[in-house]
């Protein structure tokens, strides 16, 4: 089963309380203004959401420093569909090695 949650479209912003960070909303419906959707899946026992996909790749001898990951970075089309195309630390930084 699929749904599309629409969350807050993150605007570009300076201010440290946004950090350009998307928000739930609520699950169906139309997007509204500053809205998106974001597809995802329920979960085996139906009770969650999931949203795939559930696994970051990165290279060797990177684990500690992904460790520190909080939130995931996505481009989002306009019909929901997303990739996941990095990791942010708690700051919402995106996590890169050096």
């Amino acid at each position: 089963m699929s749904a599309s949650p629409l969350v807050r479209h993150p605007e570009p912003s300076s201010s440290p309380s946004t950090r350009g960070i998307g928000s739930y909303r609520r699950v169906a419906g139309t997007p509204g203004t500053g809205e998106l959707a974001f597809h995802v899946g329920s979960n085996a026992a139906g009770d969650g959401v999931l949203i795939e996909p559930h696994s970051f790749l990165f290279q060797e001898g990177h684990a500690e420093l992904y460790a520190q990951a909080r939130y995931g970075i996505f481009h989002v089309d306009r019909s929901g569909r997303h990739l996941l195309v990095g990791l942010a630390d708690t700051e919402a930084r995106k996590i890169e090695p050096r």
